[in-house]
């Protein structure tokens, strides 16, 4: 199965970081809402670890987004 480049990830972490900024969310309160660690929305908002796409779509909703946007350059 092909890897996904490390760059999508980290363009999906940085978007996913300015989403939980600009709704002034801590770490914390955006891992409560998703139901994860805020050690796991690090690691998102890193680009360390790929966002899979049923967790995207949970995040595209609480910051009413497009899924899209997320993957857009």
């Amino acid at each position: 199965m092909p890897r996904v480049p490390r760059e999508l990830n980290e363009r999906a972490g940085q978007r996913l970081r300015q989403c939980r900024q600009e709704a002034g969310l801590t770490l914390m309160q955006l891992a409560r809402r998703l139901g994860i660690s805020y050690q796991m929305v690090q690691k998102y908002e890193a680009g360390s670890c790929q966002i899979g796409v049923v967790r995207c779509q949970q995040i595209a909703q609480i910051f009413q987004r497009d899924l899209a946007w997320f993957l857009r350059e």
